[in-house]
């Protein structure tokens, strides 16, 4: 074959080969309509995945806490009295102290050498009104075993008390008081119903635990009288030595 004749024939090869055909001639059509179709769903999904923004909060509004961030404490304040913080958990005032209060509950026996002993059960309070001294009051009820007829009684007093040694745990005091007392029969014997009960004595507080209470306990002088109110014949009188204890609780 003539060789410009071959050359035309394989050119003429080279374009039936890169003319589309039939069937890939419609591929074009069908990928733009199946980008129209598809485009409306992607843009619908898109704007369902997406979440509004949430509004922007002011610069300087309050933010409540975490649960991995506590809330900030409240700071404190200068007490105005002493221009100070104040304690938060002051310390208990020391035993004797200006001001503190106490309540002693205890009971004890008189003996007057003969035929009589007494026994008490009382409660007293008492308030600190300068340091190492109190002054208080004693509710009491008597039982007296005495030549005759016995008796019951109750009785109220007033007494002081000077702390005159006091370290802490442990003090020593001297007392004294008055008080008035009536009873179910004559006290003593051949006396009256009504007496006075003035007394004078001697003792110490001992702080035995890690705690605030104390044990009391003394001697004193025991005086049962009427003061004569109804004559001399009348006022037999007793005297004797009372031994008594107590537990002390502060309030």
């Amino acid at each position: 074959m003539h060789p410009r004749a071959r050359t035309m024939r394989t050119t003429t090869g080279l374009a039936n080969a890169q003319r589309p055909t039939g069937r890939t001639r419609g591929l074009p059509a069908l990928t733009t309509l199946a980008t129209l179709w598809l485009c409306p769903l992607a843009l619908a999904d898109d704007g369902l995945s997406r979440q509004p923004d949430a509004p922007a909060s002011p610069p300087h509004a309050a933010r409540p806490p975490t649960p991995d961030q506590p809330s900030q404490p409240t700071p404190l304040s200068l007490d105005p009295e002493t221009n100070a913080l104040p304690l938060l958990d002051p310390p208990a005032q020391p035993f004797g102290a200006q001001g503190t209060r106490w309540a002693v509950f205890g009971g004890g026996i008189a003996m007057d050498g003969n035929d009589a002993t007494d026994l008490s059960g009382f409660a007293q309070a008492s308030w600190f009104i300068v340091d190492n001294v109190e002054l208080g009051g004693e509710l009491a009820i008597w039982n007296f075993d005495q030549t005759g007829q016995d008796a019951v009684g109750g009785s109220v007093s007033a007494l002081v008390r000077w702390h005159f040694v006091n370290e802490g745990r442990l003090s020593l005091f001297v007392d004294g008081g008055i008080g008035l007392m009536g009873a179910t029969d004559e006290v003593p014997e051949g006396g009256t119903d009504f007496n006075f009960l003035p007394r004078a004595g001697v003792g110490g507080t001992w702080r035995p635990w890690d705690s605030d209470l104390r044990i009391l306990m003394g001697l004193r002088w025991h005086h049962i009288s009427n003061a004569r109110y109804s004559g001399a014949e009348d006022n037999p009188s007793r005297d004797g030595a009372m031994l008594y204890l107590g537990l002390g609780v502060p309030f």
